[in-house]
């Protein structure tokens, strides 16, 4: 793992940029037996969903300061529930049960809709060469 990546998230987690948080968690998902696309999948998730707050597509009705605010501590739970539902199920249906605990907590249906969609694309089978087996 990066040293510099570490402490750029540690001394200023709201940086959480994705060259900064991409590999602690590359690294917590190896340490967990997680295949890089899958880790991989977690953080293009992660980011959309920031991405798609910041810009009012999901809670457009809500203040600045009640939109959720996604950070490493969110993608490291998801790759932990990931890990964790893996053991039990496919690793493709542990990733969506993970990335729905994690990210599918917008304010209304409409916009939690629109999460559950972007999950199941990231984790279609045609969307990325994953290894959705352990």
């Amino acid at each position: 793992m990066e040293r510099r990546a570490l402490e750029a998230v540690v001394l200023d987690p709201g940086r959480g940029a994705r060259e900064d948080v991409g590999p602690i968690a590359l690294f917590a998902g190896k340490r967990l037996g997680l295949d890089r696309a899958v880790v991989e999948s977690m953080l293009d998730l992660h980011y959309w969903v920031k991405q798609k707050y910041s810009d009012n597509k999901l809670g457009k009705d809500l203040r600045e300061i009640d939109k959720p605010d996604f950070s490493l501590r969110d993608v490291l739970e998801a790759l932990n529930a990931t890990a964790d539902a893996a053991t039990f199920s496919s690793v493709r249906d542990a990733f969506q049960k993970a990335a729905d605990l994690v990210y599918v907590r917008a304010p209304t249906a409409a916009d939690n809709d629109l999460i559950t969609k972007q999950i199941e694309e990231l984790s279609s089978a045609k969307q990325r060469r994953v290894v959705w087996r352990r």
